[in-house]
């Protein structure tokens, strides 16, 4: 037993250090009461997102290609992609509940540490680094900056980080001796788990690939550099191939994205003095690097090594190289899709660097006396980047100073032939870096704020009452409905997510294009309220009933009761209001709108304008001969709000012109208007804003007596889309004879022109809701990927229906296949004839087929080198490729 433990004792070493690390840095959640849930991505998407996908599943109403539970529907299998449906760590969590995943979200984050340490030092074995620098190497990996910071921020993002170690291995492997399969799996398995960082890993396998093979010693280098890079080129297609039943969907999702369409800041710019000093320092105790000071002292003593000029060279131009295309944000730009600059690639130099950390550790014993004034000048120039760029001495100047100070004694003890005491300081250096990367692990992990015990009760651990009425509902209605909730959630803006039903809101990279097209087409400003969540139509009663909007959530005294609906069930916290004026998901009319005429209209007049016709292109027709529409038939009023109207509260009013004004507000400001309206409907507040600082976040809210307070929200981001024009729906009232406060949570410079009141009639609402009523599918089921109905029509008709325009949708009408228009700004439409017909809808992730297919080839060809491989190794086994 003894002799077995003296064999592992590295990895025994390394076990027990990872060990107490985790246990040190995550007492409170291993055995406190807090959760590994942070408040913020984790709590509203990550543990959502995870509850869903088990939902899906276990469900099992067929494979998990649309969720009807995320907006108003959306690809799940291409959305969800970047989140978990290629990732191994997810379905670990299927082996428990799903109201244990709150405490596996710690298990999970535990275990990937411990891989990354494990792996790492597998890898750094390999390169025969020796012992104790292999196990000092895989402690800085497994508990750097990117590893601990974002496995509490993003946990998703790390599970290519502790597969990183493998694939260097298998790049090793193909540069030394030719044997590539395990490459081509390495790539299979990180494009399956992150589509995202999987596009980073290839640039990283460029890199690496030259750094490898120039480093390693061959004969007909030129001729042997163009063989590699062709076989390696070749195994990576394969291995691409081989996750395109996950890639391709994602690929797709992602190029229709909304996001997509951003802004490049400083895309050309190749240095900025300002980044590259904050860069540099955070390789030492930065939160996306945290490597230690200790690699600045002992990286450049690569230089000084009994190794080949050649070697020398290659550490050299690389470290050069690498740190260079850190700072650059043309770089940060390119590495995150040419989009905004980020520096969550990371983990890429990360790597570089701690390899090379464990080569210069693994000569130590080499070091002579003139190495340690080398370590000082080195600590020497970092201090003063470090206190020249926060002006203090840090505690890594500090760490740095004990860093130099150990690694100067054990100089001189070897020098002088004390191994004991020189193995005795070792061990101390050991000890400290382990307690610098926990005290840097502390500050990471104290920057968030995280979930309790207090935080979960019954259901998905997001109850705030909404269950008790869900309940409600299902006893009493198995139709296909949407709900609707007011100006609140139980804590996720993915709410209807996490607790299971239809309903409107989610988060903005899973919504579906064709629901974000249409919010934005109809103005809807609490899309990107908070430049990221999708929360709804805004409680506009044509549209919500247009989408099968059935109930709304209210909480108890809130004071707004959306038309057209009752009150039918009420617990201690909320009231359930059901529509009497429901339409089914599929509705048909005969009258077209077109898009030039819908585009002229305001976004209030819009709502009214979609319940009258459906928006659609003439060509998408069928060649039937629809009704036209006009603007004439619209019913509404309107009128200027004027200055002579507004009081100003702690506002100034800096200029004023015929249609717009100028003002500055400061804290608690808010501008007054008095209204005196007397007929009854569904009122808006329409205007145009611009504010003189964009960088600032601004909520605009429009307050009325009665409590009811709409919101929406205007945020220059990288990723978004500026709003400039504001429809805030005030709500159905009698009469709108009270004062009406409009406020701005940013204090800033506002030009504000164009405002104006308008009232949308309701007895129009309520004729073409009756209408459609008439020509609306019946005997309504539907699954995860599938919707069926009948509609029976006197005429030929255009059956709208409450579901997002999505390519994978297929259509048929009485068996045959059918096309599908995309309408209304982003639903979909089918043109029928007149009579009965039996109307089937389903879904499929686009791509997923055809990657599907190309996955299943490829798998094919890889098994089939395997074979190969492994009946050549019996042949001469000392040429095989066994892997």
């Amino acid at each position: 037993m003894l002799e077995r433990m003296k064999a592992y004792k590295y990895e025994l070493l390394l076990l027990v250090t990872l060990s107490l690390m985790s246990t040190v840095l995550f007492w409170d959640f291993i055995f406190g009461s807090a959760f590994m849930i942070r408040l913020g991505d984790t709590y509203e998407q990550f543990l959502p997102f995870y509850i869903h996908y088990h939902d899906l599943i276990k469900a099992g109403d067929g494979f998990p290609f649309w969720s009807w539970e995320t907006g108003i529907g959306t690809n799940f299998w291409g959305s969800y992609a970047y989140y978990m449906t290629g990732d191994l760590f997810f379905y670990l969590s299927l082996l428990f509940p799903a109201s244990f995943l709150p405490h596996y979200f710690l298990v999970m984050l535990l275990l990937k540490i411990m891989l990354a340490g494990f792996l790492w030092y597998h890898y750094m074995r390999s390169l025969k680094i020796q012992g104790y620098a292999a196990v000092l190497a895989s402690v800085v990996y497994a508990y750097c900056g990117w590893m601990v910071y974002l496995n509490i921020r993003y946990m998703f993002w790390t599970t290519v980080f502790v597969f990183l170690p493998i694939l260097l291995m298998s790049m090793d492997r193909g540069v030394k001796e030719k044997r590539y399969l395990l490459f081509a799996f390495m790539v299979f398995t990180i494009a399956l788990t992150n589509f995202y960082f999987f596009y980073m890993i290839t640039i990283m396998i460029l890199m690496y690939f030259l750094f490898r093979f120039f480093i390693t010693p061959m004969t007909g280098r030129l001729k042997a550099f163009f063989v590699q890079a062709g076989w390696f080129l070749l195994y990576y297609m394969l291995g691409l191939v081989m996750a395109s039943v996950v890639f391709l969907p994602a690929a797709y999702t992602v190029l229709t994205n909304v996001r997509i369409d951003t802004v490049i800041p400083d895309f050309f710019l190749i240095y900025n003095p300002e980044k590259t000093t904050r860069i540099l320092l955070d390789v030492a105790d930065g939160r996306t690097f945290g490597i230690t000071i200790l690699a600045f002292l002992v990286i450049p003593l690569i230089l000084s090594l009994r190794i080949s000029w050649r070697e020398k060279a290659v550490y050299t131009i690389s470290t050069v190289l690498m740190s260079y295309l850190m700072i650059m944000p043309f770089m940060q730009s390119a590495f995150n899709g040419f989009s905004y600059e980020t520096d969550r690639w990371f983990f890429i130099i990360v790597a570089f660097f701690v390899l090379f950390m464990a080569v210069s550790l693994n000569k130590m014993d080499e070091w002579t006396y003139w190495h340690i004034p080398l370590i000082g000048v080195f600590l020497a120039v970092t201090a003063h980047y470090m206190y020249h760029h926060n002006g203090e001495f840090t505690q890594e100047i500090y760490f740095g100073a004990g860093y130099a100070v150990l690694l100067s004694g054990i100089i001189v003890l070897n020098r002088v032939g004390w191994k004991l005491p020189a193995i005795g300081v070792k061990g101390l250096l050991f000890a400290v870096v382990a307690v610098h990367l926990v005290y840097n692990g502390t500050e990471y992990r104290d920057m968030m704020n995280y979930t309790t015990t207090e935080d979960y009760g019954p259901g998905n651990g997001y109850e705030d009452g909404t269950v008790e009425i869900l309940d409600w509902i299902e006893e009493n209605d198995d139709s296909f409905y949407r709900i609707s909730k007011g100006a609140f959630h139980s804590g996720s803006g993915n709410d209807a997510l996490a607790q299971g039903f239809r309903g409107m809101n989610g988060y903005h990279s899973v919504a579906n294009p064709g629901y974000l097209s249409m919010l934005e087409t109809f103005n809807v400003r609490t899309y990107g309220a908070f430049f990221n969540r999708v929360e709804g139509f805004d409680q506009r009663i044509n549209l919500e009933t247009l989408l099968s909007t059935k109930y709304s959530i209210q909480n108890q005294g809130a004071g707004f009761v959306p038309y057209g609906y009752e009150e039918v069930f009420e617990t201690e916290d909320f009231i359930l209001y059901e529509n009497t004026l429901y339409l089914p998901p599929g509705t048909a009319v005969q009258t077209v709108i077109t898009p030039e005429q819908f585009d002229e209209l305001p976004a209030p007049l819009k709502d009214q304008a979609v319940m009258q016709g459906t928006v659609m292109n003439e060509t998408d027709t069928g060649g039937y001969d629809f009704a036209g529409w006009s603007p004439e038939e619209l019913e509404y009023d309107s009128f200027e709000v004027t200055t002579d109207m507004m009081d100003f509260d702690n506002v100034e009013l800096i200029d004023e012109s015929e249609d717009a004004i100028t003002v500055e507000f400061h804290e608690d400001g808010e501008i007054r208007v008095q209204l005196d309206e007397t007929e009854p409907g569904e009122y808006f507040l329409s205007f145009y804003q611009e504010r003189e600082d964009r960088g600032q976040v601004n909520a605009m809210f429009a307050g009325l007596e009665d409590g009811h307070r709409p919101r929406a929200q205007d945020r220059e981001h990288h990723a978004y889309r500026d709003h400039n024009q504001v429809d805030l729906n005030l709500g159905y009232h009698d009469g709108l004879d009270q004062e009406l406060t409009i406020e701005f949570s940013a204090d800033n410079v506002y030009e504000i022109s164009d405002m104006m009141i308008y009232r949308l009639d309701t007895s129009l609402y309520e004729d073409q809701v009756s209408a459609r009523q008439e020509q609306a599918m019946t005997d309504i089921t539907f699954s995860n990927n599938r919707m069926e109905g009948s509609v029976d029509l006197e005429e030929p008709g255009i059956l709208t229906l409450a579901v997002p325009y999505d390519e994978g949708w297929r259509a048929e009408v009485n068996g045959e296949a059918a096309e599908i228009a995309q309408v209304n700004g982003g639903l979909m439409a089918i043109v029928l004839p007149e009579g009965e017909h039996q109307i089937e809808l389903s879904y499929r992730s686009p791509y997923f087929g055809t990657g599907l297919g190309l996955s299943l080839l490829a798998w094919g060809g890889f098994i089939g080198l395997i074979v190969y491989r492994r009946r050549q190794s019996r042949k001469a086994p000392h040429k095989g490729d066994i892997q």
